[in-house]
Parts: C-alpha cells; structure tokens; sequence
C-alpha cells in the first residue's frame, strides 16, 4: 500500500516534496547570499591582501604557485 502511495505520489506530484526555491525566476542582476566569492577563501588570496601595489600582489600569488609547484611531488 505505501508503495503505491509513493508512486502515485511520484508519477502524479513529482515537485509535491521539492524544494520551492527551485521556482524562483533567476535574476543575473543579484548574486545570492550564500555564493562566497573564491578570493575570500583562496589562501594566496588573503595572503597577499596586505600587499598596497595590486601588481605586487599579483607577482605575490604568482610566486607562492610557483613555489608551490616546484616543491611538490609530481
């Protein structure tokens, strides 16, 4: 009996247990509150913040990848 509930349930009303959220028409203007942006959790990121000049930055996160991979085994 509860087999066939299930299934009418499923053929019938398939979006009857889902999630509502699924139905919101998307808006490319707003990002949702829960999409991090990767800088903040990227490590070489948040290291190289403090640096004031953004090429120095860059050079910065640049290097510390190269270290990276040269030091690590293939």
């Amino acid at each position: 009996m509860l087999h066939a509930v299930l299934r009418m349930v499923n053929l019938y009303m398939p979006n009857y247990l889902g999630d509502a959220d699924k139905y919101i028409p998307a808006n490319p203007g707003v990002t949702p509150p829960d999409i991090v942006p990767s800088g903040i959790i990227c490590r070489s990121t948040r290291a190289c913040a403090p640096i004031p000049n953004k090429l120095a930055g860059v050079d910065g996160r640049l290097f510390s990848a190269i270290i990276i991979l040269a030091f690590t085994d293939p």
